[in-house]
């Protein structure tokens, strides 16, 4: 047995047989140096060598004992330590080797099987690709900082600022002097000879009109000869060769993976594409080799780290010590099934969350690794559907016009949830689900309406359907437990300006969660005397988001502008709580303009006083009752208003007045007389 202490360009090395070292030695990893290790592995009878896993610095090992043929085992680090630690330790390389061999001696340690070329090759491109989108991530935040500074209003030009045809331009005309001096003609011409993407007549013109608006409107930070125009285009430069490079590897994955019988499995699980499948293929290798699927979750590092001391149970977490590529991969794949089951039917998602509801008494609930179903899954495609494991169950559905739905009363849930929107389709039977640590009812339905036209460009005839969006609304709560509604909303992209959008309902405000019924029992509640916390949690919000929707109703009605008042207003009070309160209206439109807690000149003035002079001539009237106060106001600050007493209160006072005198006629009649009876009865 050789163990070797793997360091940066050499190893130190001892030979053992049985308890004893025969020799030491130190192995220079070029070739003199593993051609001396051949001639020493020669004289032993069959050898096996034993290393630590150091990452870059042990593959020339590795590949030296795959051309020889020989048996090896490279070592977990994190194992390793463990069954070597002791109390007092010395480190040098000499005795990191000999604690290798003895661990190796004491412990057993499975060997290193070597894979397959086809696979390796697969996890080689795999890891290129993910470095090469690491890098397309950082220089669009580079270029993005740079490009603030020279031309910021040429990424409103299109919709993504790293499309093909968007890192032309910018690589064009970095800088709006680079536009300036150029006619509409020759900039359009420029735009269709000089950019990757063939563009039409219209366009090159419609972006070249766009160009000469931005190029006159900019004030860039820098100018035109300054380093960061050159930054631009340099950044610019490498996007374009990082996005060929980029998809050169996909291309590269996908054929290198076709051949593979794992690729086709894992290609026709739900939620799992031609590209996800072959990185699945590069991390996880032959799944075959794995016993289980325990040794799955090992090798990924979603296996449970549970720990548990007297009366204090921590809660479970995974450990993550595995493959973090392979890890990252996987949790991608099962977010993106989740959010692809509004849209079809996944059994996978559908048996974890089956398998939650019937584990519940078993006490057994919590992280069910992802890994688990793969390898159940695979096993049961691979051997052609004869597993009889529970993990492959698939929930039967009825089918109604080609949707899988299951049996529901949709006008209960709507009238539950008071939803009026009829193109709101419902799918499913609510659930009972876990949101933020807190039993929610949960509802899910789909929302598709296609649009008439591009609500950003116009065009009818370009518009294509784009996959959809779930969104988690808050809806109208039943008793002590939350309730939601994961609304899958159609998505679009149009063609001619590359643009994406939505489709939208009067359910739920566009970049809102919380739904027009939920706003409206907030905005009811805040009227009576209520906390913003007793009103949050009333509806299971927050009461930053109560505040919010107060807010934004306020600024609806635009209580605190001074820059406009309306030609024509009106004046009045009213009884608010122990005192009286002013309130003035628009008359043409017959809405409130503003509400003050007092009717007092001073208030009154206070307020009006902050709109300029200006605006105040501009009112033409004032309509208000026959209150002294008011009318001795209204000259001083609309100076050219006239009052208007409004006819109610006119022939209110004449009928006052009237009343009056026929009571003092009345009091100088004796009532005992026939002209006082005469009268009663002719008024009564």
């Amino acid at each position: 047995m050789f163990a070797l202490d793997v360091s940066k360009g050499h190893s130190y090395g001892v030979w053992y047989r049985g308890d004893q070292c025969l020799q030491e030695f130190e192995c220079i990893h070029n070739k003199l140096g593993f051609a001396q290790l051949d001639q020493m592995l020669k004289q032993a009878d069959d050898p096996v060598v034993y290393f630590e896993a150091t990452g870059i610095y042990s593959q020339p090992l590795v590949r030296f004992c795959q051309d020889h043929q020989l048996r090896y085992g490279r070592l977990n680090p994190l194992e390793l330590h463990l069954h070597s630690e002791s109390l007092r330790r010395v480190k040098t390389d000499q005795k990191d080797a000999h604690r290798i061999a003895l661990s190796v001696m004491h412990h057993q340690y499975r060997l290193t099987t070597p894979w397959a070329p086809e696979y390796e090759q697969l996890r080689q491109l795999n890891r290129f690709y993910q470095q090469v989108i690491d890098e397309v991530k950082l220089t669009r935040l580079r270029l993005y900082t740079a490009l603030q500074q020279t031309f910021p209003e040429v990424e409103q030009l299109f919709s993504s600022r790293v499309s093909k045809l968007a890192l032309n331009v910018i690589l064009l005309f970095p800088h709006p002097a680079f536009v300036r001096g150029i006619s509409r003609t020759c900039l359009k011409d420029k735009l269709m000879s000089e950019t990757d993407k063939k563009l039409s007549q219209t366009k090159g013109l419609k972006y070249a009109d766009k160009l000469i608006a931005f190029a006159k409107s900019s004030y860039p930070a820098a100018d035109s000869a300054s380093v960061q125009v050159q930054e631009v285009q340099y950044y610019c430069r490498q996007l374009i060769e990082l996005t060929k490079q980029e998809e050169s590897l996909r291309k590269q994955m996908t054929s290198a993976a076709e051949g593979l019988p794992q690729f086709q499995i894992y290609q026709s699980m739900p939620g799992i594409g031609a590209l996800s499948a072959a990185q699945l293929v590069g991390e996880l290798g032959d799944i075959l080799r794995f016993d289980n699927a325990n040794q799955v979750n090992a090798y990924v590092g979603i296996d449970l780290n549970r720990y548990q001391s007297g009366k204090y149970t921590r809660q479970d977490h995974i450990n993550k010590r595995g493959n973090p590529h392979a890890r990252a991969l996987i949790y991608l794949i099962v977010k993106n099934m989740i959010r692809q089951k509004a849209t079809s039917s996944n059994h996978i998602v559908d048996y974890y969350y089956k398998l939650k509801k019937a584990l519940r008494y078993l006490e057994l609930i919590g992280n069910l690794p992802a890994s688990s179903f793969f390898y159940t899954i695979f096993i049961f495609e691979y051997t052609n559907g004869t597993s009889h494991s529970p993990f492959v169950t698939r929930p039967t559905k009825e089918k109604r016009n080609g949707v899988c739905v299951m049996p529901l009363t949709s006008k209960s849930i709507r009238l539950a949830l008071e939803i009026t929107d009829p193109n709101i389709i419902f799918f499913e039977d609510g659930e009972i689900e876990t949101i933020q640590n807190q039993a929610a009812l949960v509802y899910r339905a789909k929302l598709t309406v296609k649009p008439d036209h591009c609500p950003n460009c116009g065009f009818t005839d370009q518009i294509v359907r784009f996959g959809f969006n779930q969104v988690r609304i808050v809806a109208p709560s039943f008793g002590y437990r939350p309730t939601y509604l994961k609304l899958s909303c159609q998505r679009f992209f149009c063609q001619a300006c590359q643009t994406t959008f939505q489709s939208r309902t009067d359910y739920v405000r566009p970049g809102c969660v919380i739904s027009e019924p939920v706003r409206q029992m907030v905005l009811f509640d805040a009227i009576s005397n209520h906390s913003l916390t007793d009103i949050g949690q009333r509806h299971h919000i927050s009461d930053k988001t109560v505040q919010r929707v107060i807010d934004e109703e306020a600024n609806l009605h635009n209580f605190q502008q001074t820059t406009w008042l309306p030609e024509h207003l009106a004046f009045d009070e009213f009884k608010a709580t122990d005192r009286m309160s002013f309130i003035w209206a628009n008359s043409d439109c017959q809405e409130i303009g503003a509400i003050l807690p007092s009717r007092t000149s001073y208030q009154i003035t206070q307020y009006f006083e902050r709109f300029p002079l200006t605006v105040r001539r501009q009112v033409k009237t004032v309509s208000l009752d026959l209150n002294a106060g008011y009318v001795h106001l209204v000259p001083r600050l609309f100076p050219n208003a006239k009052v208007v007493v409004d006819r109610f209160h006119i022939v209110q006072m004449v009928s006052m007045a009237l009343n009056m005198v026929r009571v003092q006629v009345m009091k100088t009649v004796p009532k005992t007389s026939s002209e006082y009876r005469s009268q009663i009865a002719r008024t009564s």
